[in-house]
């Protein structure tokens, strides 16, 4: 685990930088400059890494409720050699137990195609990134922020740490941190 970092900001963390909207404004229109966005999601990295030179694999999960509809069709790549009817990184939600699903969409590692999971507000874009230094890895995901989308997590596993070029998958799901996180309150 020790070569798998995850950094995962709740929504009242993620809020709690906000202050500066308009009140009744939704946080997530329009633009956010990657220094503000760094600023936003500084507090959550791990500060012990900074100095670290291993080669880090970045994923970066945003909310793309308010990116524009065009604009969400086009995030998703179809990987070489593939179908282009292939759905293989779209997770649609339209009823039932929405919470299933993020857990499900949140426990799938992050690919170079990416992935998108339209549900109940807010829908989710996760993609991984180009291999960096951990100190840049924070920068690069805010960078790719457009109108309309916000990076809300974002984690890093070492380059060495990958299983066939591939992101390590977890053996805790996201429900067993929701059940302990329930059980710590």
């Amino acid at each position: 685990m020790r070569n798998l970092v995850f950094v995962a900001l709740s929504f009242a963390t993620l809020l709690a930088g906000c202050d500066t909207f308009e009140p009744g404004a939704d946080w997530r229109e329009g633009i956010e400059s990657a220094e503000d966005c760094v600023a936003r999601l500084k507090k959550a990295e791990q500060a012990s890494l900074i100095r670290d030179t291993d080669v880090w694999v970045p994923y970066y999960t945003y909310d793309i409720t308010k990116l524009d509809p065009k604009r969400t069709q086009e995030l998703i790549k179809i990987p070489e050699g593939e179908d282009e009817d292939a759905t293989s990184g779209i997770m649609v939600v339209s009823g039932g137990d929405s919470q299933e699903a993020r857990d499900e969409f949140a426990d799938r590692p992050a690919t170079k195609a990416g992935m998108i999971l339209f549900a109940d507000d807010p829908s989710l874009y996760k993609v991984r990134g180009e291999p960096t230094l951990y100190r840049d890895a924070l920068r690069q995901g805010c960078e790719a922020q457009e109108s309309g989308m916000r990076l809300v997590s974002w984690g890093a596993a070492r380059e060495s740490a990958l299983v066939d070029g591939e992101l390590p998958k977890s053996d805790i799901t996201s429900a067993d941190l929701r059940r302990l996180k329930e059980t710590l309150n």
